[in-house]
């Protein structure tokens, strides 16, 4: 069961939403905006999906076959809604169940309007466990469960992708949360266009050299922190995860060979070798610990997967905000830096430029911890230095440390990560 890819989307949505209880009253608030009833705030998310849609690229070089899109109809999305039930959730559960209803019915009309294959239809079922593909050449639908065989406990969601004739299991769709929500709907549609020809089954049809398709189908990408000069280097899990090849980047933009030496799972953690002496290996933040409400600096690339030398990696600040992750998972800060696409894997410093994290843009591992319904807004996490660490000390990496010294400016900061910070690219 793949529990930490299923709670993604809600998480998300409740960002989006931002529902809230006042005593025995329900207050309903979308964009900093409140609204007297909950009719006129959906309304309003239904013209923002159908703006967001618009930001959809069109395949000009369909995929060959036919794709079923299956989505389920909102009496199989009630029992998922309320077994993460809120206090505003309980509130006015239709209202949650109508908002989740049109995000997914969204991201369906997405993977539809990017022209992926050469056709898609939209069909609504109550049940989405396993539905078949009904001669079909894709199948990508949103599988809704309960995790209990009584249907007593907790209920899991994720997006699902299969092609006819395969044999291995479903590929899950896991998005990044980092986006910009005006991107969400599109980055969703690329990440099933990546996703389709990867899967194995019966034969496909190759996009034309050159093509729009052709250029997003090349890797997935992320960023790697290198911790020691001859090579080694630390990313997020699902960044490499189930990689044939991988390359990481320079700041000249060269790709260098990279092989996965170890990897943590539930951390989300890898360890990658690569031949290639660098210039400056990170230092983790040694002596007192980082404290809530100190300020840091976040790294990453805004624009994941356009490799070489032009992508200059961006620097963006922000503060600790919690010493613990959603359900009190110790592992991971909380921080108000944005977290940008592409952050995923990357260095979380303090003012004087030592590690103090690893962001992730994948809130799964985190969302398991304790889904409420209800998390605050411009919340990001990163897994604490102690966390890496320890992974690195489990695969006996020597590694730097030293004492936070005067803090610089978040510029100096970021031209001191990008001396140890690398794009990675996975191709599968």
């Amino acid at each position: 069961m793949r529990v930490r890819d299923t709670s993604i989307a809600l998480a998300l949505l409740t960002l989006a939403l931002g529902l809230s209880e006042a005593h025995a009253d329900v207050s309903y608030v979308y964009n900093n905006q409140k609204y007297t009833s909950a009719a006129a705030m959906l309304a309003d998310f239904r013209r923002d999906l159908d703006y967001r849609l618009t930001a959809v690229v069109v395949s000009p070089t369909p995929l060959a076959g036919k794709a079923l899109i299956v989505v389920p109809d909102r009496d199989r999305l009630r029992p998922l809604i309320m077994s993460s039930a809120s206090p505003a959730t309980k509130a006015d559960p239709e209202t949650w169940i109508s908002s989740r209803y049109l995000f997914i019915r969204a991201q369906a009309s997405a993977i539809a309007r990017a022209r992926i294959f050469e056709k898609a239809e939209i069909a609504e079922r109550n049940e989405t466990v396993a539905p078949g593909m009904d001669g079909y050449d894709y199948l990508v639908w949103f599988q809704v469960k309960s995790v209990r065989p009584d249907f007593a406990g907790p209920w899991t969601e994720q997006w699902l992708m299969r092609k006819s004739g395969a044999t291995a299991d479903a590929n899950p769709l896991s998005a990044d949360p980092g986006i910009p929500a005006a991107r969400q709907l599109a980055a969703f549609a690329d990440l099933v266009r990546q996703t389709a020809p990867k899967l194995g089954g019966g034969a496909q049809a190759a996009a034309g050299a050159g093509s729009t398709a052709t250029a997003l189908q090349r890797a997935d990408s992320g960023m790697g922190i290198i911790i020691t000069r001859d090579g080694l280097i630390v990313t997020n899990d699902h960044v490499v995860r189930n990689c044939g090849d991988i390359r990481v980047h320079d700041r000249d933009g060269a790709a260098i060979p990279a092989t996965l030496k170890a990897h943590d799972e539930h951390n989300d953690l890898a360890l990658l070798k690569s031949s290639h002496e660098w210039p400056a290996a990170a230092r983790f933040r040694d002596g007192a610990a980082i404290r809530a409400g100190d300020s840091v600096v976040a790294i990453g690339f805004p624009l994941a997967g356009m490799l070489g030398s032009e992508s200059e990696a961006s620097i963006t600040t922000g503060a600790v905000s919690a010493l613990s992750g959603i359900g009190n998972d110790t592992r991971f800060l909380q921080l108000t830096a944005p977290v940008q696409p592409g952050n995923s894997g990357g260095a979380l410093l303090d003012m004087s430029g030592r590690l103090v994290g690893v962001v992730t843009a994948k809130l799964n591992a985190i969302a398991v911890a304790g889904m409420t319904g209800d998390i605050p807004q411009n919340v990001n996490f990163a897994l604490k230095e102690a966390v890496v660490r320890s992974f690195l000390d489990a695969n006996s990496v020597a590694y730097s440390e030293e004492s936070a010294v005067n803090a610089v400016s978040a510029a100096d900061v970021g031209d001191i990560a990008k001396k140890f910070t690398v794009l990675v690219e996975c191709r599968k």
